[in-house]
């Protein structure tokens, strides 16, 4: 059965303008990789959510030969965390309110050096 090589680079790579993303050496040297591992098929290639699916022509054929990648890969794996809701939102409103009493210093300290340098002299 024939595969074909569906690969979705979205995700690595640095974004240079709104159009053009540039891949480091890395990048470049991790899709190279992921393309030999699939195509010197000894079944140890494996399909990465949200990054590489090898398909069917099957496949292709139910995405009325749409070739979208994301239509393929899908989304990568959630990152597990383990910190309890109550833990992670005691600790994010903590950090919220330390940046809200920041931001009110410097506004104030803002508004002090406004009223220093426009200062009228009569």
């Amino acid at each position: 059965m024939t595969k074909y090589f569906i690969i979705d680079a979205r995700t690595i790579g640095t974004m240079v303008s709104r159009r053009l993303r540039q891949f480091s050496n890395e990048d470049i040297l991790k899709i190279a990789n992921t393309y030999h591992s699939w195509r010197n098929i000894d079944g140890k290639h494996l399909d990465i959510p949200g990054f590489v699916k090898s398909a069917t022509i099957d496949e292709i054929r139910t995405n009325n030969f749409v070739l979208s990648p994301q239509r393929y890969v899908g989304v990568p794996d959630a990152e597990i965390d383990d910190e309890p809701i109550e833990d992670k939102i005691s600790r994010l409103s903590s950090e919220l309110f330390q940046e809200l009493a920041r931001g009110h210093q410097l506004e104030e300290k803002i508004r002090s050096q406004l009223s220093v340098g426009y200062q009228i002299h009569e």
